[in-house]
């Protein structure tokens, strides 16, 4: 009888049991039961609207993380992972018996998809621009920002999300010492200015 044996130079032995560990987590992972899927309700993307873009970056980041999530409108960013939600998507997963992880923003009223796991995420403070201003017991509430969450109400859990593009809002290249005057965004916001100067140009769009 005769043994083979491969001899693995000094050093080398701990990168050979990473590769074994890594082929060992890949199979596992390949022949585990699928999780729940992630449908995202969210409006036609708009760069005009901050909410509308934190539902569809939600839903990109949650695929880029290895979970499978979709959005409920064909109107997307093309740069993002945000997979249209379609009834065939619908039938696959209920013939699979995935039950899906619904994502609802706070301004939808009631559970429109019948889903049993529903998440409610407060991008606003409920009721303001319509929707419920309470929910169901079993509603799992996830809160963007701590004000807009009623004093009476308790929220699961927070998840805030950038909803500027930092490709485009930096100061890379751009020479400090040369930059002049001032400008101010406020957009809903009606309440009085403070401590802005005089000769400041809005950029907001009110509404």
């Amino acid at each position: 009888m005769s043994i083979e044996c491969e001899v693995i130079p000094q050093g080398q032995g701990l990168a050979v049991n990473q590769k074994m560990d890594d082929e060992i987590m890949l199979n596992k992972q390949l022949f585990r039961d699928a999780t729940s899927p992630y449908y995202v309700i969210a409006p036609p993307y708009t760069e005009m609207s901050s909410g509308i873009r934190v539902l569809h970056y939600l839903c990109h980041v949650l695929n880029l993380n290895g979970q499978e999530a979709y959005v409920s409108t064909d109107v997307t960013n093309g740069q993002l992972r945000t997979p249209l939600l379609t009834e065939e998507v619908k039938v696959r997963h209920i013939q699979a018996g995935r039950e899906p992880i619904v994502i609802y923003p706070e301004v939808v009223l009631g559970n429109p998809l019948g889903a049993r796991h529903v998440v409610r995420y407060l991008l606003n403070r409920p009721g303001a621009l319509g929707g419920a201003e309470v929910f169901e017991d079993n509603d799992f509430i996830l809160q963007y920002r701590r004000e807009y969450v009623p004093d009476d109400m308790t929220v699961d859990a927070a998840l805030y999300l950038p909803h500027s593009d930092l490709s485009l809002f930096n100061t890379d290249g751009i020479d400090e010492s040369r930059r002049a005057g001032s400008c101010f965004f406020i957009n809903r916001y009606k309440g009085g200015l403070e401590d802005v100067p005089e000769d400041a140009v809005e950029v907001s769009r009110r509404v």
